[in-house]
């Protein structure tokens, strides 16, 4: 690969602190700033948190890992919908506060593929782990149910943010 297009990763919290998700948001922050991949702007969009979750994410800015708007919103999709507006990367991916990337080369083999198949979006399968990290199973993907229900989760999905900016 030629180039290295940006990927915007949003993710989106509300009283991280009150809520006891501290450790769960800094795996997620961590697992993207490690990440191999040299071009990602990480957004981090707060409802207006009450609790500290503020501060913590000062300290995430402060070290250049993240870029955060901290305002009321109507939820979390409405939330989501700040990051895409705000999004400069080539590609955008949802990456819940705890959630986190498992395999440093996550983002790089997926803007490979992207770029090589000239694709608008990829997903893959992801896994659940349990809040003490124990394996609980792979969740695999089975696009012909994508009528009934969403068939990949959007944490392993990348899309072409001027598609999502299109779509609305």
């Amino acid at each position: 690969m030629t180039s290295f297009p940006k990927v915007t990763v949003v993710t989106v919290v509300f009283n991280l602190i009150k809520a006891g998700r501290r450790d769960y948001f800094r795996q997620c922050v961590e697992s993207v700033h490690n990440q191999t991949y040299g071009n990602i702007e990480h957004l981090v969009i707060d409802g207006a948190s009450t609790d500290g979750t503020v501060d913590l994410l000062r300290e995430y800015a402060g070290r250049g890992w993240i870029k955060y708007l901290s305002e009321p919103d109507s939820g979390i999709y409405n939330a989501m919908n700040k990051g895409i507006r705000m999004a400069s990367g080539k590609y955008t991916v949802f990456l819940n506060s705890d959630d986190f990337f498992h395999n440093v080369n996550f983002v790089s083999e997926n803007v490979k593929y992207l770029e090589k198949k000239k694709a608008d979006f990829s997903y893959s399968e992801h896994i659940n782990v349990t809040a003490n990290g124990d394996f609980i199973n792979i969740r695999t993907t089975n696009i012909g149910t994508f009528y009934l229900r969403m068939p990949f989760s959007h944490q392993s999905m990348f899309t072409k943010t001027d598609v999502l900016k299109e779509l609305g």
